[in-house]
């Protein structure tokens, strides 16, 4: 392993920023490449430690509304979306539907729910990419006991169905464009209709910079190599704790 806890560091953060292959990472801190892919393991349970010392890793599992209320204490509006990682194609055949996000590839997915602020507070858990993001919302925030009922929501309408399950109201989603039938020839929104998903655009589009944020870094946008699934959950949870690390020593700057 890298001597001194400077040199630690320099080789997670440069193992995670880049994500090469472990013969880059081997030779230039002069080890041989199974240690390398060794002490990349290590040394991230190592940093996900200090940044859950350091109180930015976002909250992995919410059970209780008394935990929705801690962790959103201060959140005027929750923001809503779920963001997708390039994920390596199965060998077999019978496992690839599963990955296929409907995006040409195969894919692993997370929920998120941040601020204004762009600050993460939670991060679902890694879920297979053909799994709808409404369903992996349902499956993370039980529908009963009422973990939205106190925050202003915005989605996009990936999320449609809030309105019905969560009893959100309808400002949370912007308008859909109505099918066109016999009883309903005009398929356009209002001019009002489409002002509104401007500006509920507009609000809602902080969550996609939290996540261009944490997807700085290569490990979770390149096509992830290796074989530990809790390894690939664990680099997502990562970005996201290196991107509010970032967002609070800025703050503290300014």
């Amino acid at each position: 392993m890298p001597a001194s806890p400077e040199q630690q560091l320099l080789f997670i953060l440069f193992y995670l920023k880049t994500y090469p292959t472990f013969d880059v990472p081997g030779t230039t801190f002069g080890l041989p490449r199974s240690k390398a892919c060794e002490h990349a393991h290590h040394l991230a349970k190592a940093l996900e430690r200090c940044l859950r010392t350091l109180g930015v890793l976002s909250a992995r599992v919410i059970d209780s509304l008394a935990q929705m209320q801690a962790l959103f204490a201060d959140v005027p509006v929750l923001l809503l979306d779920a963001t997708e990682r390039p994920y390596r194609r199965a060998h077999a055949a019978v496992d690839r539907p599963a990955d296929y996000s409907g995006k040409k590839r195969p894919t692993r997915k997370n929920t998120l729910i941040a601020d204004p602020a762009r600050y993460i507070h939670y991060l679902g858990p890694t879920t297979c990419g053909a799994t709808h993001d409404y369903q992996m919302l349902k499956n993370e925030l039980e529908v009963n006991l009422g973990l939205l009922d106190l925050f202003t929501r915005l989605a996009d309408l990936g999320y449609l169905g809030l309105i019905r399950d969560y009893d959100v109201a309808p400002q949370s989603l912007p308008h859909r464009k109505p099918r066109r039938s016999k009883q309903v020839p005009a398929t356009a929104l209002t001019d009002t209709q489409r002002a509104a998903n401007r500006a509920h655009a507009r609000r809602r589009v902080k969550v996609e910079h939290a996540i261009s944020g944490a997807k700085r870094l290569g490990c979770v946008t390149q096509v992830y190599r290796n074989k530990s699934l809790a390894f690939n959950d664990r680099v997502m949870a990562l970005a996201c704790g290196i991107w509010n690390w970032h967002l609070t020593k800025k703050q503290k700057v300014i």
